[in-house]
């Protein structure tokens, strides 16, 4: 359907799960070995997205490597790019943007779940049906402020993006997004620019929006959203993968 190409940035040190293996091989399904990734890289093949990169720090690369190898088990090519320190989402877009190589993107985050598994493919259709240059997937949330919270107008343009604020009446964050090679360069030079703590992707969206770029949203009412890389968060996304509502029959044996 696409020729956009899915990155998954999976450099982070996974303190929150406190495993000793990385959060992205955590076991999701009942078949011993199925990783918590493979539900992302599923979700991509599944929308006709061919190709990702999974962007990974030097401790964890051996083992996420010898487990995903080529992707051919998740149907999709997995590529890899190395970010050397988590310095927050705009820095692994600049780690993978000689990969990116000027393509549209799809970002899905490697430790979420989400039902129903079609919101790539919705998000995609709203990417090429717009003359945006960013699109963000919205679902709801009762714990928007863990998460990043967006508010939009009648016409779906995002018109502020908070990352874990402290107080909000919006019940909504950001789960997926697509966005064209001008968001590409645009996070490459905030994560360059910034020297005070890690810029998050928040609000390079902000950036995006004060600068005339056109950043829309895809609301997704109908939709789970489930963060894996706390303990109750994965098994959370363990029991919603299992659900019927999130399984059909091109997706059930790599999600499970």
């Amino acid at each position: 359907m696409t020729a956009a190409i899915g990155l998954l940035p999976a450099a982070g040190r996974g303190t929150r799960l406190a495993a000793h293996w990385p959060k992205e091989l955590a076991e999701l399904g009942p078949r011993a070995g199925r990783p918590l990734i493979g539900f992302a890289l599923g979700a991509l093949a599944d929308a006709g997205v061919r190709d990702a990169i999974v962007v990974v720090s030097p401790e964890k690369e051996h083992l996420l490597r010898a487990r995903l190898g080529c992707g051919k088990e998740f149907g999709i090519a997995v590529h890899y790019a190395t970010q050397a320190r988590p310095l927050g989402l705009p820095d692994v877009v600049r780690a993978a943007a000689p990969t990116l190589a000027g393509r549209d993107v799809v970002l899905v985050l490697p430790d979420t779940v989400f039902a129903p598994v079609d919101v790539v493919h919705r998000l995609l259709v709203r990417a090429e049906t717009t003359r945006a240059d960013v699109v963000l997937g919205l679902f709801p949330t009762d714990d928007p402020t863990r998460l990043a919270p967006v508010t939009v107008d009648r016409d779906a343009n995002v018109l502020t993006v908070y990352d874990k604020p402290a107080s909000t009446t919006v019940r909504n964050t950001w789960g997926v997004v697509w966005w064209r090679a001008a968001f590409t360069r645009l996070c490459g030079e905030h994560a360059a620019a910034d020297g005070g703590g890690e810029p998050t992707l928040s609000d390079v969206v902000n950036v995006a929006i004060h600068t005339g770029l056109r950043v829309k949203a895809e609301l997704f009412d109908d939709a789970v959203y489930c963060d894996g890389g706390t303990p109750d968060g994965l098994r959370a996304a363990r029991t919603l993968v299992r659900s019927p509502s999130n399984r059909h029959p091109d997706t059930e044996s790599r999600m499970l």
